[in-house]
């Protein structure tokens, strides 16, 4: 068992249980079927595949000047009846996948048959594809069997952009693999290509490291970072704006604050003081004024939560101003007294945090049964405005509604605004709606 002891170092216990489990079988059933299943099964294979692949010949050429996939490789993609091969090319589907890099198809396409190389190349990897490398007359005695897992010698073959895409498109089929045994095919492979792209850069830095910069070295393996927010908001003047396409809409919501702006109350509370009308229909204090405003405010925002739940759900920022888009974050608030210590402002991260705890015994005095279609969330912007979200998750069916001066209204998103609607409307509404929620489309 020398053999073993050999194997043992070089695998995983996950690999040598499976090993065994798979040579037990084996041996169970050469003594049940009386002759050794692995030739067998190997002549038959050879047998079946060896006109298919003969007959396939100078397509594959095409593809290996194409994409430098090792023709060992390629030789897993035509069909025939044996299981892994079940799903693989029949002669028409390889005459026109290849249709872009033959002499006589459509340069135009050159891209996509590429890319249908590729995604065959991945089915291949998760179904732990074979090729039995002998002579075209007979099997040999001990036949060399090629399989589609990581191996350098092959995988450094495939053309550089190729090598880009079949990275990518394994990180893609991951998630999607309908059985274990494929997903799990396609994560060793990754696993194994990245131990070994370590293993090559330590080579090659200590192979040069007397001839290089150490910091010309490392800068190549350094990756800039992208910003969370990157794809939503721009800078301009050294101020960050939403992008255009990220404006207000079905799904967004801009509000200043949680809070009402200090400024704004005091501007309108002095016009109300100099207008002999008015006066007697407001509170006596500014203080009083301001509560009310603070409810209005925190209204509106939760009116909106109200009108996502009930339509397609969105995301509310708090810290934008909804006319331009421009990012404010919490410096509205910052000269409240709610927000001050010994006349000085509290830190950002104490005002988040009391903006935060606000939010959330809004939402579950509100929203006390909906609460796991919520998510809140901070967010730093690249000039260091803090931006706070509400993340609404749809409910089905549509039954959400706020009691607001004692009376109960639900709300739906119209474009951009959170329409009331009144009960025989939006029962109408609720039952065109639907009470199951829509299938998402396969990407």
């Amino acid at each position: 068992m020398s053999w073993f002891k050999k194997f043992t170092k070089t695998k995983n216990q996950d690999e040598i249980d499976f090993t065994v489990e798979d040579y037990k079988l084996r041996r169970k059933k050469e003594k049940e079927q009386g002759y050794p299943i692995e030739r067998k099964e190997l002549q038959d294979e050879y047998d079946e595949r060896r006109p298919i692949i003969k007959q396939f010949r100078h397509q594959f050429r095409r593809i290996k000047e194409a994409t430098g996939i090792p023709t060992e490789w390629i030789n897993t993609f035509p069909k025939s009846s044996k299981k892994p091969y079940a799903d693989g090319w029949a002669w028409h589907d390889c005459m026109i996948k290849i249709n872009g890099i033959a002499k006589w198809g459509n340069p135009a396409n050159r891209n996509e048959s590429i890319d249908s190389c590729i995604e065959e190349l991945v089915n291949s990897i998760s179904h732990h594809r074979r090729h039995i490398k002998a002579n075209w007359s007979e099997l040999a005695k001990n036949p060399t069997i090629i399989y589609t897992e990581f191996d350098p010698i092959y995988l450094n073959q495939i053309n550089g952009i190729c090598k880009d895409k079949l990275y990518k498109k394994i990180k893609v089929e991951i998630p999607k693999a309908k059985k274990q045994e494929q997903k799990k095919n396609l994560e060793t492979f990754i696993r194994k290509w990245k131990a070994n792209a370590k293993k090559e850069a330590r080579e090659n830095f200590s192979r040069m490291k007397a001839d290089i910069d150490v910091e010309d070295f490392t800068s190549i393996y350094q990756v800039k970072k992208e910003h969370p927010l990157s794809k939503l908001i721009y800078q301009k003047d050294g101020q960050s704006y939403f992008k255009r396409t990220k404006m207000e809409g079905e799904t967004i919501e801009f509000k200043d604050s949680f809070f009402a702006n200090l400024e704004r109350v005091e501007e309108e509370w002095n016009d109300i003081q100099n207008n002999e009308k008015r006066k007697g229909s407001v509170p006596k204090t500014i203080e009083e004024w301001m509560k009310i405003k603070d409810e209005n405010v925190q209204f509106g925002i939760l009116k909106c939560v109200c009108a996502f739940l009930n339509t397609k759900g969105g995301t509310i920022w708090l810290g934008v101003n909804d006319g331009d888009g421009k990012i404010i974050g919490i410096s509205n608030v910052k000269k409240r007294e709610l927000f001050q210590r010994d006349g000085k402002p509290i830190s950002d991260r104490e005002i988040i945090d009391a903006i935060d705890l606000s939010i959330a015994e809004g939402l579950k005095n509100n929203f006390r049964d909906y609460m796991s279609n919520l998510g809140r969330k901070t967010h730093v912007t690249p000039d260091g405005q803090q931006l706070y979200a509400i993340t609404v998750e749809p409910t089905y069916p549509a039954e959400v509604y706020m009691i607001h001066n004692g009376l109960e209204i639900p709300f739906v998103r119209v474009g951009s605004s959170c329409t009331p609607y009144k009960w025989p409307d939006f029962t109408r509404y609720a039952k065109k709606r639907g009470d199951k929620a829509p299938r998402k489309k396969k990407s």
